[in-house]
């Protein structure tokens, strides 16, 4: 899910209420929550000017109502942003949710970006960390479960781009806190179908 501008919550994925969600061995990076296109169609302007300029968060993956279930499970979140609000990479937006991460990347992400760029990869409610996760600036949120697989240093990605597999990937190299980092994976492949 690359390279997707909302106008509201959620630049990649705005998920609602009663919604269960797994992803697993994907990328999600370049997304943008809040943001107006010029009338002619050309530039894109960043920040929103009406009444609810706000309410424009989690430029990755916005969870946005009660009750929503969400996995990620292997997926690098990263070069996403939150143009007037917050949770650049991940936002959970209700203490109700189940939000879980597994041996994943969240890293890189930027909120605010109208008016300062502050690194942002998770905020809001708890979000459970299972096995190993590279999770940069996380801002007023609780991460819960596995807290010391978190790894904070930078993974070191790549940019976006074909490194075999079916989709686009933000390569690693084998010096990367990322690499090998998994802890109980059951899964026999990544997104590259290494």
């Amino acid at each position: 899910v690359a390279e997707n501008y909302s106008g509201d919550w959620g630049g990649g994925f705005n998920l609602e209420s009663d919604s269960v969600t797994k992803i697993t061995n994907s990328t999600i990076s370049g997304n943008v929550s809040g943001y107006l296109k010029a009338a002619n169609g050309g530039t894109v302007t960043f920040g929103v000017t009406t009444a609810n300029e706000g309410n424009v968060g989690g430029g990755g993956i916005m969870s946005n109502s009660a009750t929503t279930e969400l996995y990620i499970n292997h997926t690098t979140i990263t070069d996403n942003a939150a143009t007037r609000f917050e949770g650049g990479g991940l936002y959970n937006n209700s203490a109700l949710n189940t939000i879980l991460v597994e041996n994943s990347i969240i890293f890189g992400n930027l909120g605010n970006v109208d008016t300062g760029s502050t690194p942002d990869d998770t905020r809001g409610s708890a979000i459970d960390l299972v096995g190993a996760n590279v999770i940069g600036v996380h801002n007023n949120s609780s991460l819960i479960g596995n807290t010391a697989g978190r790894i904070t240093t930078d993974p070191s990605l790549g940019a976006l781009a074909d490194n075999g597999g079916l989709t686009r990937t933000h390569l690693i190299s084998d010096l990367s806190v990322a690499a090998d980092a998994a802890i109980g994976s059951t899964l026999g492949e990544d997104q590259m179908g290494v």
